[in-house]
């Protein structure tokens, strides 16, 4: 997809076990391709907040990795249980798309703030890589 990104997604083809009606039959729990998107498209906090700090340890080297931005649509007790608890691993701050102030007028282009602050951030890491 896009090359410069150091976390890149690459899952397994799709199955390739199909029943007598052609449909795949797909065991979650053992078919490759589902564990890899399980656990890319993380649903639990534990996972999240592994891969985050595994990506500090990995970039150490080149960034000083302090902040976390979570954008997400889930629900406000979920995306504060996973703050809490990136903030409880050590990270310095930790904001998601539920702490951006909004106006009214300002809510119609919510994902276009959010995608902003993510351009943002990347450009920072981008330019901590170079120099």
């Amino acid at each position: 997809m896009l090359d410069f990104l150091p976390d890149r997604f690459n899952p397994p083809g799709p199955p390739h076990y199909p029943d007598a009606n052609g449909t795949a039959i797909v065991d979650l729990s053992t078919d490759p391709r589902s564990l890899y998107m399980i656990s890319r498209c993380w649903l639990e906090v534990d996972p999240i907040v592994k891969r985050l700090a595994q990506l500090k340890l990995e970039y150490a080297d080149e960034l000083q990795l302090r902040k976390v931005y979570i954008s997400t649509n889930g629900r406000p007790e979920w995306v504060d249980s996973l703050k809490k608890a990136l903030l409880k691993s050590g990270w310095q701050s930790v904001l998601s798309t539920n702490d951006l102030e909004l106006s009214w007028e300002e809510s119609g282009v919510d994902s276009a703030v959010g995608t902003f602050g993510f351009l943002r951030a990347w450009r920072c890491c981008l330019q901590g890589l170079t120099n």
